[in-house]
């Protein structure tokens, strides 16, 4: 299969597995929207905002939209900032390292949780 053109680069360095990749997902964005779905919510199952909305046997973008409740920042604070501080498996897997705050206007940003896996350690 050629690679596509924006995952040459990846070739170049040495990394055809991974430019291999980048160009299926390319060339199916769908798919590979749904299977980078698929493991979120692999790893968020065992949450405990993942147990509230029972997220195990979600397995379709529809099933998420019908399942998954939006929420807003005021409605998740507590959890956030328990994450935030360190309390292992709330708005994550596992315990975060801290957070990260967002460029949002003013008068705050979103806080982010910060996990050792975004961190490329886990």
């Amino acid at each position: 299969m050629p690679l596509h053109a924006s995952t040459r680069r990846f070739a170049t360095l040495g990394l055809t597995a991974a430019a291999a990749r980048a160009s299926r997902s390319l060339q199916h964005p769908r798919r590979a929207q749904e299977r980078v779905l698929r493991l979120i919510l692999e790893g968020l199952q065992d949450t405990e905002v993942g147990g509230r909305v029972n997220l195990v046997g979600i397995d379709s973008v529809a099933a998420f939209r019908d399942r998954v409740p939006v929420s807003t920042r005021d409605e998740i604070r507590f959890d956030l900032q328990r994450t935030v501080a360190g309390a292992p498996d709330v708005l994550v897997p596992g315990r975060a390292v801290g957070g990260r705050a967002t460029m949002s206007g003013p008068p705050r940003g979103a806080v982010i949780p910060v996990t050792p896996r975004c961190l490329g350690q886990g």
